[in-house]
């Protein structure tokens, strides 16, 4: 098999022409050898720089919403492009009437996911948790907390949308709290 040498491009070689690779394969075990590797952007057309492919580490997006009605959905996190969900934790107060259940709505690439309690305990922390077996609409919130270090990220999308609701038979004054952790490029 021949080898295909490739010149050292330049600037206006690597945005104008298309680089060939350089392909060297004498036995089974030798891998492809790629001196320049340009990566572009579907949406723009433009080649991506190695910062376009880190996320960069984003405030808490946070709600503390007193009186919540019913099954009123309430945003925590905007729609935002290009997101990487690091955990969602939801917790309700309450002191009369105990609610059923405690939701969270991710909508991420136009695919909705719940994530519910169905008796959630007063001033809890539930984290949002894939249950593997279950449906989209079916996912858990868990106290247990212990498997959040072993994972990098709950999801990522390139469009992301986050709320949270409660119901209940008796709105009460209490607060429903959400805590979204997240990156974006």
């Amino acid at each position: 098999m021949s080898e295909t040498i490739v010149k050292q491009p330049n600037d206006s070689t690597l945005l104008n022409e298309t680089v060939p690779r350089v392909a060297v394969r004498k036995k089974a075990r030798d891998i492809i050898d790629a001196r320049y590797v340009i990566i572009y952007d579907p949406e723009t057309g433009k080649p991506l720089g190695a910062s376009d492919f880190f996320f960069e580490q984003q405030p808490d997006a946070v709600i503390s919403q007193a009186n919540p009605v019913s099954t009123q959905l309430y945003e925590v996190l905007p729609t935002t492009k290009n997101v990487r969900i690091i955990s969602i934790v939801p917790k309700i107060t309450w002191a009369v009437t105990q609610p059923t259940p405690l939701e969270v709505v991710l909508t991420i690439d136009g695919q909705t996911i719940t994530f519910g309690k169905a008796n959630p305990v007063t001033a809890t922390d539930y984290s949002a948790r894939w249950d593997e077996s279950a449906a989209e609409t079916g996912q858990r919130l868990d106290t247990v907390h212990l498997w959040t270090p072993y994972r990098a990220f709950l999801i990522e999308g390139r469009t992301v949308r986050v709320q949270v609701c409660v119901t209940w038979a008796v709105t009460q004054p209490t607060p429903l709290v959400c805590r979204v952790k997240y990156a974006k490029r």
